[in-house]
C-alpha cells in the first residue's frame, strides 16, 4: 500500500491538520523500521526516497510531507527542496571541475581550483518542435558542410576523423585526440602526425589533398579558442527533478518520472535534455562573450558567466501508467516568479575541497525567440565592496549593536539568561564582521544575517499543535513568555543594521551612478531612472510569500550586471537606441554567439598583423547611389540601380558583399572548397558570420561594432558613389572590378578591401566605430573578432523539403467562391495534392520495398552508413562481414529501422521530399530539389518578379540544372544535338553482318562540368519556359507559394538562388543573412495550372501585407529602469516558443474550419433535464472576415499606410480606437509575423503587451467566432476551454509530422502506425461517430458536492463528413499506399516490422540447418576437421561467456520460454565491453592452444542459443578493436541461412516463415541439440 493511501486512509475526512499528524506518525514509524539509517545523512537519503515515492503517487500531498519532516527532524533538510529564498543553492561539483579544466590555476573567490580529466560523450541532434524548416541531414555529402555551431555540440564533426583514420575509438582516445588539436601549432603538422600515426595511405596527390581538406573543420572545432566543455560554464534549469535520485549508471530516460520533486527549484542543467529526450553532447563551441578579452574588475568574462536557458525552465508532469512528458512553464514568467529567481540565484553557494563559498550569480539580460535565454553574471566581492565598504559598515553597527543591547538588557525587557545569550549571540555577530578577511564582502554576512531575521520571524509567527490540542508558536516553545519581546528586541536590531546598509549603500550608489554621468555613460534622465529604480524595487522584489532579496546582494546585482553589459556592449551601452531594452536583449544574442573561429595556424590568430585582419568598408547606405556598368564591356555605361523594393526595404538587407580572396580565405581555412573534377562540389559564396569587436579607447571609454549577414560573393561592376545635390553621378565611395575570376573591391583611396556593409548588415556602431558625418569609413577587424555560424556549403543537398507546410493554407471554403474562382482554387488544390501524394508515395515505398525485399535495405542502409561513422559500431562490422546479408535480423534492425524510418517516413514521405537516386534507384523518377541561399539581385538583372537565376552544375549546386538538363534531353532539340556532337562519338561494335555503328553515352562528369553546354541550356530557356516552385520555411500563407521561370543558370554562384527583390521582401518575407529557398522542380502541366491560379481575381485578392509597423506599441520603456526591464524580461519570457504557437494556431484552425462549421457546447445535469447549450462557436474559415479589436492602431498611422497592399482590409471605429477588419487569412499572417519579431526593438512586445497573447487560450479563442458564451466579456468559460482545447490537441498535427507523441518523444515504427491508423478511422466516422468521439475525449466532469451540473460536453456539431485535408492525406499515405500495394491485408501490415512468431520461426528453422550443415560437413564445416576437444572446449566457454553477457538462468526465470531476451548494446555498455574483451582474450588462448575450431563451435553454440538464452535479439560483437569474438564464417553463414527462411517461399508461394502451426514442432526438434546427441550426429569429428 502507499504512503498516500496508509496515510488517508486513516483520515476519511481529510482534515488537514489531522492527515499532518497522521503523516507525521507514519514517517517517525517508517524511519524507526530502519535503523541502519539512524545517522543524519542516510535518514535524509530515506527521506528523500520516501519523499519520491509520495510524488510519483500525488504531489499534492508534499505539502503536508514538508511539514512533518520539518517538525519531526527539523535538524535534516527537506528531502526535496522547494522555492526558498533562505536555502543556498549550490553549483554541483561537475561545475567546478569543468572550469578547473578549462581554466586551470585560477582564483575563484578565493578558492583554488586545479584541472580535471575531460571525458566525452555521445550527441544526439537537437530538432525544431513548430516549424519544419530545410534541414537535411540525411543527404549531406559533406559532414562539416553548413553544419550548425549552435548548442547541438561539436562532436558532430567526429563522424569526419573516423573516416579518415578508418578506425573505432572509445570516447577517451577521442577526448585525447581533441587535446592533441589544443596543443597544435598548426593543421599541417597535426595532419602529418596523424597520417604517421595511423599508417593512412592515399590513391593519390588529389586524393589527399580531398581528404585532408575535410578534417580543417574538425581540427577548428576542436581548438582552445573555439571549444569548450558543455559544464565548464554554469548552466541552470529551474524545474521539479531531483538528480540525486538519478543513477548515472542506468537509463536516464527510465528514472525521470520517479525522480521528480513538488516544485520547481534550480538545479544544475541535466546533462538529459528533457524536452527532446535525449543526452547531451560533452563539448560545445564557444561564443563571442566567452572568448571576450575584456575583465572584470580583474576576472576573464569566462569565470563570471553563467546561462539560464528558458527551455530548461518546466515541469515534468505524469504520461501515461508509466512515462511522463515535459510542460514548458515560460508563458508563467512574471514579477514574483522573476523576483525569486533573482533571490535564489543571488543567494547561490559553491563547495569544493576546502568547502562552501558565496558564488552569487546576478541576472543580466534575456536574448528573445525560441531559444530564450538569460545571462547570468557573478557578483563580485570587488563590485560589493564599492558600495558596501565593510569599514564604514562596521563602524556604524558596532554603535548600534552595542546601544541596543545596552538598552534591550537595561529595560529588563527579558530575563538575564535570554539577555546573556542575546548579547553573546551579537557580540558573536560583531566578531563575525571585523573577522571577513580582506578582500572579501559583506555580502555573506549580511546575507547571513537576514536569514538569521527571516528565521526569528519564523519562529514567532509560525503555528505549530502540540498533543493534538493546543496551538502555540517555536518561539513561545523555546523562550516561554519573553518569546515575543525577545523578538521585538531582535527586529529592533536588525532595523538598525538594515538602516545602515541601506544609508552606506545608498550614498555610494549615488556616487557611482554620477561618476557614470561625468563620464558620459548615462544621461542625468538614465542616472535618476537608475538609482531611484534600484531604491524602489529593492523594497519591491519579494516573492509570492513575501520573502525579499538581502539589498546588499540586489544592489550588488545591479553593479554586476551594469559592469557585465558594458564589458561587452561598451560603456556607453545605455545610449544605444535610446536605451531600448529589447534592442539591448535582442542584440546581446550576438554576443552568445556560438561559432568558430577559422584558422590553419596558431599564427594567424596574432592581433595586429595586416595579413590575419579583415578591412571592411562600412557606408551610409541612405547616403549613396547604385550603379551597375558590365565588366565585360568596357563601353558600357552606368547603369542607375534602384536599391528599394516594393515595401521600402532595402534590396540587400543583410547582405555584405565580400570580394572572392575574403571568402577564399575562409573556404580553405574550414575546408568547405570545390574540388577539382567534382562537379557535386563548388567554392561557397556565402557564409554566415557574426562580427562583435570592442577596443577601450585612451580615456577609458570604448568603440564597439556588432554585424550580423552573410558574407557574399559582391557582383563586378558595381559603383557606388556619393549622392549628391545637383543630381549628377558623386564622387565614387567604392567600386567591384573582375581581375581574372575574382571579384576586387577597390576604395576611393585605391585600397583594396575585404568586404563592404551597410547599416542594414552592422546593427550597432559606437565610438570610433561610428560613421558621425562621414559617408563611410574603412574598420579593421581581428581574426578573433569573427565567429562562423554555421560551416560554408560546398555541397548541395542532393533534395529538399517538400513544401507540405503549404497545405494548411489551401483550406479555404470553396462554396463562397465564385465558379470560376472555385475551379482554379481545385486544380491548384489537385497540383498540391498530386505532388504532395506522389513524392510521399516514393518513400513510402521505399520503406515497404525495404520491408520485403533486403536488397532495398541493403541500399539505403548503404547510403546511410556513408554520412555516419559511429566511433564504435558493432553493427557494421557484422553487417560488413555478411555483405549486408540478414539485414532484417532484430540484431540489426533495433538500430537501423529508426534510421530507415528516418530517412524514408519523417524526413521523406511526412515532407513530401524531393527524390534523388543518391539514396535509392528508386527516387530517380519524380520532383527534384534542393534548398539554396537567397543572394540579392545585385545588378537588376531579374526585371520581373515571376523569374528566378538558379546556379548551374559549373562551379554551383547542380540540383535542379541537372534535372532540367535531362527533361531536356528527353526530346530531340537543339541541346540534345549539341550534346551528340560534342559529348558522345560514334563507335564500331561486332562484325560481318553484326557490325553496326553505335553513339556511346555522354559522361555525366563532362556535362556538369561544360559552360558551353550551360549557356546552350540557358539559350533553350529564352524560348521554351520552364518552371520550379521555390518557397521558404515557414510557408504561412497562400501567396507564399508560386511558380518561377528559370531566367538562366549562373555558373561560379556555388549554393545561391537569386529572386527579384520584390519576390523575397514581399512573398518569400526574407533577406539575405543566410536566408534559405526551397526550390523543386513541376512538370509543365502543374506550372500551367499553377500560373492559371496566381493570375485569377481570387488569388490577386489574397494578397495582403504583414507590415506591423502601424499598430500601436507599448513604447517608451528605457534599460536604466529596472522595472522596465524587468518587464521586458517577463514579455521575452512569455514570447519565447511563440512563433510555433502562431504558426500552429492558423494549421490547427483551418483544419478544424474545414471539419465543422459549428460547435455547440452544454451543461449537463443531475435530474435528466435538457441539456443547456451556453457557448456556442464557428471554427475560423481563413476567407471569413474578422475585426482585430484586441490589436488597436497607432492614432498617427495613416490610411493610406494601413491598407497599402492589403486589398480585402479596411479600418473600423470602436470605443474611439481605430482596429482593422480583414480576413482571418490575414490576421493570422499578422499574428505569425507579430510572433516571429515579438521582441525587437520596433515591436517592444506588442503581441503580449498590447495584443494580450500572453497564454494559451488567447490563441484558442483566435481559432473560433464566439457567438454564445455565458461570459459578458464575450470570452471563453473556462469548462468551454477546456474542451475546446482538448478538441484543438486532436487536431494539432505538428509532433505526429515529426514521428513524436504528445510527450515529445520520439515514435517507433509500430507507435506511428498505430496513431496514424486511428487517425484515418476517424477521418471515416459520421456525426454521430465523431460526436459520440468528441465528447469521450472532450468532456470536462464537475465534481464538486452539490453541483447540479455533472458534466460540461460538446453537444451537438455541424460536421463535414468525409473531409481529409491534405495534411491529413499526408499523415495516413503510408497505410493508403499500404493498401493499393496489398490489397488482401495490407491494412494489418507493419512495414519493417515481423511478426515475433515469424522471427522466431526463421531462426529455428536456421538453426536447424547450421546443425545439419556440421553434420553432414557442409557450408562452413566443408573444410573443417573439428575435434571433439575443441567442440567441447567451445561449449563450455560458450557457457560460461552466456551468462556473463546475457545474465544467470535465475535472472531468467522470469522470461517466457519463447520470448526474446533484448540486452543492451556492447556498443554503450562499459560493463559490456570489459566482459566482451576479458572473453575474446581468453576464447584467444583456447584456440592458441586448441585450434580454431575452438571458435567456430562457440560461435555456433552462441548463435543457436543456450537454455533460455534462445532466439536473442541481440547477439554478441563479431569483434572489438579488430580482436574477433566469433568465427566470421559462422556468423555469415548463419546470418545467409536466416535471411534465405525469412523470405523463402514454397511451391504454393507461401512463406515458410509464417507456418506457425509448425513452430512448437520447431522448437521441440531444437532441444535435441544436446552435446551427446550433437556429438553422435557429427560423423567427421576426429577423436583426440
Amino acid at each position: 500500500m502507499s504512503i498516500k493511501q496508509t496515510c488517508l486512509l486513516a483520515v476519511p475526512d481529510n482534515d488537514p491538520v489531522k492527515v499532518c499528524g497522521v503523516f507525521q506518525n507514519f514517517i517517525k514509524q517508517y524511519v524507526d523500521a530502519n535503523p541502519d539509517y539512524k545517522d543524519e545523512f542516510k535518514k535524509r537519503l530515506l527521506l528523500k526516497q520516501l519523499r519520491a515515492d509520495l510524488v510519483a503517487d500525488d504531489p499534492s500531498l508534499v505539502t503536508y510531507f514538508d511539514n512533518a519532516v520539518g517538525y519531526l527532524y527539523p535538524e535534516i533538510d527537506q528531502a526535496g527542496p522547494t522555492y526558498s529564498a533562505k536555502s543556498d543553492i549550490q553549483v554541483p561539483q561537475r561545475t567546478i571541475r569543468a572550469a578547473k579544466e578549462l581554466w586551470g590555476e585560477f582564483e575563484m573567490h578565493g578558492q583554488k581550483l586545479a584541472p580535471q580529466e575531460i571525458v566525452n560523450e555521445e550527441l544526439a541532434e537537437e530538432e525544431s518542435e513548430e516549424v519544419t524548416g530545410p534541414a537535411d541531414d540525411i543527404i549531406v555529402d559533406n559532414e562539416a558542410a553548413g553544419k550548425s555551431f549552435g548548442d547541438a555540440g561539436l562532436d558532430q564533426f567526429d563522424v569526419t576523423y573516423l573516416k579518415f583514420i578508418d578506425k573505432k575509438l572509445k570516447p577517451k582516445q577521442l577526448a585525447a585526440i581533441y587535446l592533441s588539436i589544443k596543443k597544435s601549432k598548426n593543421f599541417s603538422d597535426w595532419i602529418s602526425s596523424t597520417i604517421q600515426q595511423y599508417d593512412i595511405k592515399f590513391k593519390n596527390k588529389k586524393d589527399q589533398e580531398n581528404k585532408e581538406s575535410k578534417l580543417l573543420t574538425f581540427w577548428n572545432a576542436h581548438r582552445n579558442e573555439n571549444e569548450r566543455q558543455r559544464d565548464a560554464i554554469p548552466v541552470f534549469s529551474f524545474t521539479n527533478l531531483d538528480e540525486d535520485l538519478i543513477d548515472e549508471d542506468k537509463d536516464y530516460d527510465s528514472q525521470v518520472r520517479k525522480s521528480r520533486t513538488a516544485a520547481e527549484r534550480f538545479i544544475f542543467e541535466p546533462i538529459y535534455d528533457l524536452k527532446n529526450r535525449y543526452e547531451k553532447s560533452k563539448y560545445v563551441a564557444k561564443s563571442m562573450m566567452e572568448m571576450s578579452k575584456q575583465l572584470i574588475r580583474g576576472y576573464k568574462i569566462e569565470e563570471v558567466l553563467g546561462y539560464f536557458p528558458l527551455r530548461n525552465f518546466g515541469r515534468i508532469m505524469k504520461s501515461g501508467a508509466n512515462d511522463w512528458s515535459w510542460k514548458p512553464s515560460n508563458q508563467e514568467v512574471d514579477g514574483h516568479l522573476l523576483n525569486q529567481w533573482m533571490i535564489e540565484l543571488g543567494n547561490m553557494t559553491a563547495v569544493d575541497e576546502d568547502g562552501e563559498f558565496n558564488t552569487p550569480f546576478a541576472l543580466v539580460g534575456l536574448t528573445p525567440g525560441n531559444s530564450a535565454e538569460f545571462i547570468l553574471t557573478r557578483i563580485l566581492d570587488e563590485q560589493v565592496n564599492d558600495i558596501f565598504p565593510a569599514d564604514q559598515i562596521i563602524d556604524i553597527l558596532k554603535k548600534q549593536l552595542i546601544k541596543t543591547l545596552n538598552e534591550q538588557t537595561e529595560a529588563g525587557t527579558i530575563n538575564e539568561s535570554m539577555a546573556q545569550a542575546d548579547i553573546a549571540r551579537m557580540k558573536k555577530t560583531i566578531e563575525d564582521i571585523n573577522n571577513i578577511p580582506l578582500g572579501e564582502s559583506v555580502l555573506g554576512w549580511y546575507k547571513n544575517v537576514h536569514q538569521l531575521f527571516r528565521s526569528e520571524y519564523s519562529k514567532i509567527a509560525n503555528k505549530v499543535k502540540i498533543d493534538d490540542q493546543d496551538w502555540t508558536t517555536k518561539a513561545r516553545m523555546e523562550f516561554g513568555e519573553q518569546a515575543f519581546n525577545r523578538f521585538l528586541a531582535i527586529k529592533k536590531v536588525y532595523g538598525q543594521i538594515d538602516s545602515a546598509i541601506k544609508t552606506v549603500g545608498s550614498a555610494n550608489l549615488a556616487k557611482y551612478v554620477q561618476k557614470q554621468v561625468d563620464k558620459g555613460y548615462m544621461t542625468d534622465v538614465q542616472a535618476n531612472m537608475f538609482f531611484k529604480s534600484a531604491i524602489k524595487m529593492s523594497q519591491n522584489t519579494k516573492t509570492m510569500t513575501g520573502t525579499r532579496m538581502p539589498f546588499v546582494t540586489y544592489v550588488s546585482a545591479i553593479i554586476a550586471r551594469h559592469e557585465f553589459l558594458q564589458s561587452q556592449r561598451g560603456t556607453d551601452y545605455l545610449a544605444h537606441e535610446n536605451g531600448n531594452p529589447y534592442h539591448l536583449m535582442t542584440r546581446l544574442k550576438l554576443n552568445k554567439t556560438k561559432g568558430l573561429v577559422y584558422t590553419m595556424s596558431e599564427a594567424e590568430l596574432e592581433e595586429g598583423v595586416s595579413d590575419n585582419q579583415n578591412k571592411t568598408l562600412y557606408y551610409d547606405n541612405k547616403e549613396v547611389e547604385y550603379f551597375y556598368k558590365d565588366p565585360s564591356n568596357p563601353d558600357a555605361e552606368e547603369i542607375k540601380i534602384d536599391p528599394k523594393t516594393k515595401l521600402g526595404a532595402n534590396y540587400d538587407d543583410g547582405f555584405t558583399g565580400s570580394s572572392t580572396e575574403s571568402l577564399d580565405k575562409a573556404n580553405y581555412s574550414s575546408g568547405s572548397y570545390g574540388s577539382q573534377g567534382d562537379p557535386n562540389t563548388f567554392n561557397p559564396k556565402a557564409q554566415k558570420t557574426v562580427k562583435v569587436q570592442l577596443i577601450e579607447n585612451a580615456d577609458g571609454s570604448s568603440s564597439y561594432i556588432e554585424m550580423k549577414h552573410s558574407k557574399q560573393e559582391i557582383a563586378p561592376g558595381m559603383i557606388i558613389r556619393r549622392k549628391t545635390k545637383s543630381g549628377k553621378p558623386g564622387a565614387i565611395v567604392f567600386k567591384t572590378v573582375l581581375y581574372g575570376n575574382d571579384v576586387q573591391i577597390i576604395d576611393s583611396k585605391g585600397n583594396y578591401i575585404d568586404d563592404v556593409a551597410h547599416g542594414d548588415s552592422i546593427k550597432t556602431a559606437t565610438g570610433e566605430y561610428s560613421l558621425g558625418n562621414s559617408v563611410s569609413k574603412v574598420i579593421i577587424f581581428e581574426k578573433m573578432s569573427e565567429r562562423f555560424v554555421t560551416s560554408p556549403h560546398n555541397r548541395g543537398n542532393v533534395t529538399t523539403y517538400g513544401p507540405v507546410q503549404h497545405a494548411s493554407n489551401l483550406n479555404y471554403d470553396v462554396n463562397s467562391m465564385t465558379p470560376q474562382d472555385r475551379k482554379a482554387f481545385q486544380d491548384v488544390v489537385e497540383v498540391f495534392d498530386e505532388i504532395f501524394t506522389d513524392q510521399s508515395n516514393l518513400y513510402n515505398d521505399l520503406l515497404i520495398d525495404a520491408h520485403q525485399d533486403p536488397r532495398e535495405a541493403r541500399s539505403m542502409l548503404k547510403f546511410l552508413w556513408s554520412k555516419t561513422n559511429e566511433a564504435r559500431d558493432y553493427i557494421r562490422d557484422m553487417l560488413s562481414a555478411s555483405d549486408g546479408v540478414g539485414i532484417h535480423h532484430e540484431n540489426f534492425m533495433k538500430k537501423i529501422r529508426n534510421m530507415i524510418v528516418n530517412t524514408s517516413l519523417r524526413k521523406g514521405s511526412l515532407q513530401s521530399r524531393t527524390s534523388s537516386p543518391n539514396i535509392s534507384k528508386s527516387l530517380s523518377k519524380g520532383s527534384s530539389g534542393t534548398n539554396l541561399i537567397l543572394e540579392p539581385d545585385q545588378t537588376s538583372e531579374i526585371k520581373n518578379p515571376d523569374s528566378v537565376i538558379l546556379p548551374s552544375s559549373v562551379g554551383g549546386n547542380g540540383v535542379v540544372y541537372e534535372k532540367i538538363l535531362n527533361d531536356i534531353l528527353e526530346s530531340d532539340n537543339e541541346v540534345s544535338q549539341f550534346v551528340q556532337d560534342n559529348f558522345t562519338k560514334l563507335v564500331e561494335v561486332g562484325e560481318g553482318v553484326f557490325y553496326e555503328k553505335i553513339r556511346t553515352k555522354p559522361k555525366r562528369k563532362d556535362l556538369l562540368s561544360s559552360p558551353a553546354l550551360v549557356a546552350k541550356v540557358n539559350d533553350y530557356l529564352s524560348k521554351n519556359p520552364m518552371y520550379v516552385l521555390t518557397y521558404r520555411s515557414p510557408i504561412v500563407d497562400i501567396t507564399a507559394i508560386e511558380p518561377r521561370k528559370i531566367q538562366r543558370f549562373a555558373n561560379d554562384k556555388g549554393n545561391n538562388v537569386i529572386h527579384h527583390k520584390d519576390d523575397v521582401d514581399v512573398r518569400l518575407v526574407g533577406d539575405y543573412d543566410i536566408d534559405e529557398a526551397g526550390v523543386m522542380t513541376i512538370t509543365e502541366d502543374q506550372a500551367n495550372k499553377l500560373n492559371k491560379f496566381v493570375n485569377s481575381q481570387f488569388y490577386k485578392a489574397q494578397q495582403k501585407n504583414a507590415n506591423l509597423g502601424y499598430f500601436l506599441k507599448n513604447t517608451g520603456s528605457n534599460v536604466a529602469s529596472l522595472s522596465d526591464l524587468a518587464n521586458a524580461w517577463i514579455t521575452i519570457a512569455k514570447g519565447a516558443g511563440m512563433q510555433g504557437m502562431a504558426t500552429n494556431l492558423k494549421s490547427i484552425a483551418s483544419t478544424l474550419s474545414m471539419h465543422y462549421n459549428e460547435i455547440k457546447i452544454a451543461s449537463v445535469t443531475k435530474e435528466g433535464e435538457d441539456n443547456k447549450i451556453h457557448t456556442i462557436v464557428r471554427p475560423k474559415k481563413l476567407n471569413d472576415r474578422v475585426l482585430m479589436d484586441y490589436a488597436p492602431i497607432d492614432p498617427d498611422a495613416s490610411e493610406a499606410e494601413i491598407l497599402e497592399g492589403n486589398p480585402q482590409a479596411k479600418i473600423v471605429m470602436k470605443d474611439g480606437n481605430r482596429y482593422l477588419e480583414t480576413t482571418v487569412a490575414h490576421e493570422y499572417l499578422l499574428i505569425i509575423n507579430a510572433a516571429t519579431d515579438y521582441a525587437n526593438k520596433k515591436q517592444q512586445g506588442m503581441i503580449i503587451n498590447v495584443w494580450g497573447a500572453a497564454n494559451e487560450n488567447w490563441f484558442l479563442e483566435r481559432m473560433f467566432h464566439i457567438d454564445k458564451t455565458p461570459r459578458k466579456d464575450g470570452k471563453l468559460d473556462k469548462d468551454a476551454a477546456k474542451i475546446l482545447n482538448e478538441l484543438r490537441k486532436q487536431y494539432n498535427y505538428s509532433k505526429l509530422k515529426k514521428v513524436r507523441g504528445y510527450n515529445n518523444k520520439p515514435m517507433d515504427l509500430g507507435t506511428f502506425y498505430g496513431v496514424t491508423k486511428g487517425l484515418q478511422e476517424e477521418l471515416g466516422y459520421d456525426k454521430e461517430e465523431m460526436l459520440y468521439h468528441l465528447r469521450d475525449i472532450t468532456s470536462v466532469t464537475q465534481n464538486n458536492e452539490g453541483n447540479e451540473i455533472i458534466k460540461v460536453q460538446i453537444e451537438d456539431v455541424d460536421y463535414n463528413e468525409g473531409v481529409v485535408t491534405l495534411d491529413e492525406k499526408i499523415l495516413t499515405s503510408l497505410h493508403n499506399r499500404m493498401k493499393e500495394r496489398f490489397p488482401e491485408g495490407g491494412e494489418n501490415m507493419t512495414p519493417m516490422l515481423y511478426n515475433p512468431d515469424r522471427l522466431e520461426m526463421t531462426h529455428y528453422l536456421t538453426i536447424d540447418q547450421l546443425w545439419e550443415a556440421l553434420s553432414e560437413s557442409k557450408g562452413p564445416w566443408k573444410d573443417t576437421k573439428l575435434t571433439k576437444k575443441q567442440f567441447e572446449e567451445g561449449k563450455k566457454f560458450a557457457e560460461k561467456f552466456s551468462i556473463d553477457f546475457y545474465g544467470t538462468f535465475e535472472e531468467l526465470e522470469t522470461l517466457a520460454e519463447d520470448e526474446q531476451l533484448a540486452i543492451t548494446n556492447v556498443a554503450y555498455d562499459e560493463a559490456k565491453w570489459n566482459t566482451t574483451a576479458k572473453a575474446i582474450a581468453e576464447l584467444d588462448k583456447l584456440v592458441a592452444e586448441y585450434g580454431e575450431g575452438v571458435r567456430d563451435s562457440f560461435s555456433l553454440l552462441m548463435l543457436s542459443g543456450l537454455g533460455k538464452r534462445k532466439n536473442i535479439s541481440y547477439l554478441p560483437p563479431l569483434k572489438l578493436d579488430d580482436k574477433y569474438l566469433l568465427s566470421e564464417k559462422v556468423l555469415v553463414d548463419y546470418l545467409v541461412a536466416w535471411e534465405y527462411n525469412l523470405f523463402v517461399r514454397d511451391a504454393d508461394n507461401k512463406l515458410q516463415s509464417t507456418k506457425y502451426d509448425l513452430l512448437e514442432s520447431r522448437k521441440r526438434k531444437s532441444k535435441t541439440y544436446s552435446a551427446d546427441a550433437l556429438f553422435d550426429m557429427i560423423n567427421n569429428l576426429t577423436k583426440c
